[in-house]
């Protein structure tokens, strides 16, 4: 029997790529990934229109760390708002509304949540 080992960081990175796929399908423009700063990381940056997208994704393969929604706290989207604000300031010249989305994946199940925070 083989045991596949995978880490936390992989099915992170994995989850990231299949959020990715999926917003380009759903007509986002993927600007970047996992943009880091002093104060965290921003997952993906995209383009939806005329708003650029901050967007969190969250992984899980099972509900024994519950579900990937319940990963999101005040305090994670205070930090997304701070790097978010940071990147347009690198970024004058595309779109200056932003907003906070969740890409929330269980097993190959794909949830969006648009706008769960406010800027």
């Amino acid at each position: 029997m083989v045991v596949k080992n995978i880490t936390t960081q992989a099915i992170g990175k994995r989850g990231e790529t299949q959020a990715a796929n999926y917003l380009t399908q759903s007509g986002y423009q993927i600007i970047a990934r996992n943009f880091k700063t002093y104060f965290g990381e921003i997952d993906i940056i995209a383009q939806d229109k005329d708003q650029i997208v901050l967007v969190e994704v969250k992984t899980r393969t099972s509900f024994k760390f519950g579900f990937p929604e319940e990963a999101i706290n005040k305090r994670k989207l205070i930090k997304i708002k701070q790097v978010g604000q940071i990147w347009a300031r690198q970024h004058p010249k595309l779109p200056q509304s932003l907003r906070i989305d969740l890409i929330a994946i269980l097993g190959k199940e794909i949830k969006h949540y648009e706008n769960i925070g406010e800027f």
